[in-house]
């Protein structure tokens, strides 16, 4: 598996821009509102409404492309054996997981203070 900041950029680099694009298309429809239609309404839904009518044709789609993306995701995720996302195929990456502590027999017990500092200085000088 590939490390690095290569795989984590492509990892999410599709739904950030995607993402993007969307925020893009609501802050210009948000622009486009006088301060009268946006303060006008009563509720938040109300207002979340008037901007999605107010948006750019192009949101739409993206919009769509955003929610089948996440949606995507979630089910690439709950069938294969893995549990990789579309992004870990994308980056080529995988998670590993490390078992709870209590699982696996310390192989080396912990080296006291002594033993470390002759490991460090074998000559013994440190002593």
């Amino acid at each position: 598996m590939r490390r690095g900041a290569l795989p984590a950029l492509l990892r999410y680099l599709p739904e950030w821009l995607v993402g993007l694009a969307s925020s893009v298309g609501l802050v210009v429809a948000v622009l486009h509102l006088t301060d009268a239609r946006y303060f006008g309404v009563s509720s938040f839904m109300e207002r979340s409404n008037l901007i999605e009518q107010a948006a750019p044709a192009w949101h739409r789609p993206l919009n769509l492309l955003l929610n089948l993306w996440i949606y995507g995701e979630l089910l690439v995720i709950l069938t294969n054996r893995k549990r990789r996302a579309i992004h870990d195929f994308i980056a080529g990456t995988v998670v590993i997981r490390d078992p709870p502590p209590g699982d696996i027999p310390a192989a080396n017990p912990p080296a006291s203070h002594a033993q470390l500092n002759r490991r460090l200085d074998p000559s013994g000088a440190g002593d």
